[in-house]
């Protein structure tokens, strides 16, 4: 068995709400990978982004899309 790399669209996850730790990687076979994804909303709101995933260096249809989905909540002090 031959291990496969993957990657993300790298332009997808430019906007500044959104910031990755890791675009590719190799997955060997039997085993799995986590993509972190650090999630930093500039407005109270719900967002989402599709983001394509790519195996092997296919890059003109993508293997899987991942959905990302977040909230934004305004800042909130309290005083004792």
């Amino acid at each position: 068995h031959t291990p496969l790399t993957w990657s993300l669209n790298k332009s997808i996850l430019i906007p500044k709400k959104y910031s990755k730790l890791s675009t590719e990687g190799r997955l060997d076979p039997n085993s799995g990978a986590s993509i972190r994804v650090t999630f930093n909303p500039i407005e109270p709101k719900e967002y989402s982004l599709k983001v394509p995933l790519y195996l092997d260096g296919i890059m003109d249809k993508p293997y899987l899309i991942i959905e990302l989905k977040g909230e934004g909540a305004e800042p909130k002090l309290f005083f004792d």
